[in-house]
């Protein structure tokens, strides 16, 4: 059985693959490709250069490779290509290019195209786009990806439309719509970003607080030159990227510091990088390791191998060795904790203070001047500052 119905007229040059359906009354033209299972319902002329790919609908009426509309074209043989799985619905019109545009007007794949939209001459559409009933593109535009344009919409010569952006319904677009954005309007301008859309689109939570600050900088500040805030954008990028490539470099630094053969039980470390464990969590396992540090070269391992500020823990009485402050300087650490040092003392100030007590001898030589421990404790500036905040206390 023939898939191409007898009333329609096909220019015995086109080229059509045995899949694809013609309906009744339809005209295919000489140069007219026409892939597998595309269907043209009826009513259907498709002529000039044209190729449609597999898996394309055409409805009733529409014209697809007609000549542009534009008093600057001479005959030049340009060319229509529409890609797969395209919805092109009624009265739809598409334009072939010019040699000002390259010759070819493009339409990518999983387009809706609603009755009445027009394509002109030299566009590029992208993918999984919609252009609602009796949407017009001008000569030249270009459309992105997931970009939605509503209804009676109108967009001018040479516009950039960008991907997962949304144009409203009833709006003339006569400037660039950024990614993301949405406009609305006569003429429409930015109002946004097409969050509806980001989300429907299954954009996470992380990447869409990227896109706002992007457009906060970009859009929401006019007090400095345009290109100033690009110049700023970028510099908020850089340094998103140099902090992702130091948390790389961090983490090959503590690959190879667990590499090597001076770290004891590393078997284990590494089973908790396997196991998705934060770096931080075992850097910060790494360090608390008291007793498995048991030298001074163990020490200078890592504060060679290992990324970030060392911090010591010494505890008297431990394996670790207790160095002086000094030494523990020279091998690279920063910081020097001494937790059992700190509690060890105020235990044996606080045992000698109360069997001084309790023997009612005096203890005045192992205070503090009451004015210094205020101090201390920080009595005084919490005074201070309370005072600010006093109300008149009402009388009674």
């Amino acid at each position: 059985m023939s898939l191409i119905h007898s009333t329609a007229i096909i220019d015995k040059s086109s080229n059509i693959q045995p899949s694809a359906e013609i309906g009744p009354f339809c005209v295919i033209g000489p140069e007219v490709v026409i892939e597998d299972n595309v269907k043209l319902l009826s009513n259907v002329v498709v002529q000039g250069k044209t190729t449609i790919c597999s898996g394309t609908k055409v409805w009733p009426f529409t014209v697809l490779g007609g000549d542009p509309q534009d008093l600057k074209f001479k005959g030049e043989n340009g060319s229509l290509k529409i890609g797969r799985n395209n919805n092109i619905r009624e009265h739809v019109t598409m334009h072939i290019g010019t040699e000002a545009g390259g010759l070819e007007t493009k339409v990518g794949e999983n387009n809706l195209f609603m009755a009445g939209a027009h394509v002109a001459h030299d566009c590029d559409i992208g993918n999984n786009c919609v252009l609602a009933n009796n949407v017009m593109i001008a000569g030249h535009v270009q459309i992105g990806d997931w970009a939605i344009l509503g209804g009676l919409s109108a967009v001018h010569q040479w516009t950039r439309i960008g991907s997962h952006s949304f144009l409203g319904g009833f709006s003339a677009l006569t400037k660039d719509l950024i990614p993301y954005g949405l406009a609305v309007g006569n003429r429409a301008t930015l109002e946004g970003l097409n969050l509806t859309g980001l989300r429907r689109r299954n954009f996470n939570n992380e990447e869409i607080k990227k896109a706002k600050r992007a457009y906060s900088v970009l859009f929401e500040n006019d007090e400095n030159e345009f290109n100033d805030r690009i110049e700023k954008l970028k510099s908020e990028i850089g340094n998103q990227v140099t902090q992702k490539r130091q948390k790389e470099a961090n983490k090959n630094a503590l690959t190879k510091f667990l590499n090597n053969k001076n770290v004891p039980n590393k078997n284990t470390y590494f089973a908790n990088l396997n196991r998705g464990k934060p770096i931080v969590e075992i850097k910060k396992a790494i360090m608390n390791k008291q007793t498995e540090i048991k030298n001074k070269e163990e020490m200078k391992t890592i504060c060679k191998e290992v990324p970030g500020v060392k911090i010591a823990n010494i505890v008297e009485g431990g394996i670790t060795p207790n160095l002086s402050m000094k030494e523990l300087t020279e091998i690279g650490y920063k910081l020097a904790v001494y937790p059992l040092t700190v509690m060890s003392s105020a235990m044996k100030a606080m045992t000698t203070s109360l069997n001084l007590l309790m023997k009612d001898e005096d203890i005045s030589k192992l205070l503090l001047d009451f004015s210094d421990l205020r101090k201390k404790i920080g009595f005084d500036d919490y005074y201070e500052m309370s005072s600010k905040y006093e109300t008149s206390k009402r009388s009674l």
